[in-house]
């Protein structure tokens, strides 16, 4: 009479295979899980650049010095205006060091006798879409020029990957 010890090699080999689908499946799910987790930080840091950029860009535009209404100049891409502190500020999008589709704030400073300095500040990148739209009175237009209109709305669009991110904002000045 002999007594079995142990497993056959065929069992063995069996529960290897069984064993490597099972491991196979489980990295996959986490391989997934890592990716969604990857993605949801880069809609999330999109986001947040996103707001960071309209409060910015609102900020400087609440600080429009009304009595240089005839300096104020809008179009539908772009906004250009002084300030309280008579610097000369254009929002636009375009190239900041080899980067394109990035919204740059260029800010003008007159010094006493030495001329001006000008500085441009990167406020967003990856911008799909900067519209901004401009209430006189009673319409929306998309240009002003000679006159601070009493509203300004500002559409920020963001690309993050393969998806786009935008929110709008209103900015009343009177």
């Amino acid at each position: 009479m002999t007594i079995k010890r142990g497993f056959t090699l065929v069992e063995l080999l069996v529960v290897i295979l069984i064993f490597s689908l099972l491991m196979t499946g489980i990295a996959a799910f986490f391989m997934q899980i890592f990716k969604l987790k990857n993605r949801v930080i880069i809609d999330e840091k999109t986001i947040n650049n996103l707001r960071i950029a309209l409060y910015l860009v609102e900020k400087d535009i609440e600080n429009i010095d009304i009595k240089s209404y005839l300096l104020f100049e809008g179009t539908e891409n772009s906004i250009q205006f002084f300030n309280r502190n008579y610097e000369m500020i254009k929002f636009y999008v375009g190239s900041y060091q080899g980067k394109s589709n990035v919204l740059i704030k260029e800010v003008v400073r007159r010094l006493s006798k030495e001329g001006t300095l000008t500085d441009k500040v990167p406020i967003a990148f990856n911008v799909k879409d900067f519209k901004i739209s401009y209430n006189s009175i009673s319409n929306w237009e998309g240009v002003s020029k000679g006159g601070i209109p009493s509203i300004i709305k500002i559409t920020l669009e963001l690309n993050a990957g393969d998806k786009t991110v935008k929110e709008s904002d209103e900015i009343c000045l009177r």
